[in-house]
């Protein structure tokens, strides 16, 4: 099984065995129809009342996801998680139900995450990670990318996405054009957000031009569509900023960032969201230019960018011109984007959870 081996995550725990299954990852439509989780309407409805359970140091970036009708959540977590995890792999293992197996498996993950450790060690992650690769368009490989994203939450599940080559689809279907207003955008960049946490996924992603896809997200999206749809700017800017911040060779990756207009667009962004905003996109993309703009190449630059965006911002926000989103509070002087207090880097949060 995978291990952390070269990752800046260091002591991360170890993966247990895998349980005695089959590893391979493609769908086996001759496998025995797998047996049905135990269900119940009355429990479906006691579900809901229940708030979901958020593990210490997770900052979720959306709603809680409504409870899945199909799943008696208590009756499944009083069974074996053995035999629950047995009836998900042979489920996903049939392309017929695959997809309910998949949004299934990402309800229990969000609710409850003393089993992460299991699931890693089984032939799951491969699995969900065969839904991206053949149909990532489709909604059940929407469900694959949040389980796998919950399970990037640990380094050992961060190191699996490189190990099974989760990165490259998923960093492909970023790239196709007009994506942002696709059904499948969201729960690719939680998946490429949680997985930039790690050193070597930063490579990999980087390696496949994956800075100038996130760029291009940013420049194709229509002009206040970000702001409107933070279900898909908020993992989007988390994702260019644990690429970039996090990266002890960022020299290189912020020379790439600035030559694909990369502060233009940020500034852009900044604009339609106003001063005032603090939200986690806005907060994620100042921290962003604010690391940009420590490298003394690049200072002038951002001052210069942020002062024309300003100007935008204020038409945007109808407020007084000079009041847009960079100019600084105490002086006439514009300076670059302020990160407001105690906002820490998204990286060092390790992700959001779904």
């Amino acid at each position: 099984m995978a291990s952390t081996t070269g990752s800046d995550e260091a002591g991360a725990a170890g993966i247990s065995e895998a349980p005695a299954a089959s590893s391979s990852g493609a769908p086996d439509n001759s496998a025995a129809p797998a047996p049905a989780l135990e269900t119940s309407a009355a429990a479906a409805t006691e579900l809901q009342a229940q708030p979901p359970q958020q593990a210490e140091g997770e900052r979720p970036s959306s709603p809680a996801p409504a409870p899945d009708p199909s799943i008696n959540l208590q009756a499944v977590l009083r069974r074996p998680f053995k035999d629950v995890l047995a009836e998900f792999i042979s489920s996903l293992q049939l392309k017929s139900s695959a997809a309910t197996a998949a949004e299934q498996l990402r309800y229990l993950l969000h609710q409850s995450d003393c089993n992460h450790t299991d699931v890693l060690a089984s032939p799951v992650m491969p699995l969900l990670v065969h839904m991206i690769k053949e149909s990532p368009g489709m909604p059940g490989s929407a469900s694959a990318m949040k389980a796998l994203a919950i399970l990037a939450l640990s380094p050992d599940g961060r190191a699996m996405l490189r190990l099974e080559g989760a990165l490259h689809p998923v960093t492909k279907y970023l790239a196709i054009p007009g994506l942002p207003q696709k059904h499948n955008a969201g729960p690719a960049l939680q998946l490429l957000q949680n997985a930039c946490c790690d050193k070597l996924n930063r490579h990999v992603i980087a390696k496949a031009s994956g800075l100038e896809v996130l760029l291009d997200l940013i420049k194709q999206a229509p002009t206040g569509w970000l702001r409107q749809h933070p279900q898909v700017a908020a993992p989007l800017a988390g994702a260019l900023t644990n690429l970039l911040v996090s990266d002890m060779e960022g020299s290189t990756l912020k020379h790439r960032f600035v030559k694909a207009g990369g502060i233009e667009a940020t500034c852009r962004a900044l604009a339609e969201f106003g001063r005032m905003d603090t939200s986690p996109p806005t907060q994620r993309l100042r921290l962003l230019l604010n690391d940009v703009s420590h490298s003394p190449q690049y200072t002038i630059r951002v001052q210069e960018t942020a002062l024309d965006a300003s100007t935008l911002s204020a038409r945007l926000q109808g407020a007084p011109m000079g009041q847009g989103m960079s100019s600084h509070p105490n002086s006439n002087m514009q300076t670059r984007p302020e990160i407001p207090a105690g906002v820490q880097p998204v990286a060092s949060a390790a992700s959001v959870a779904l």
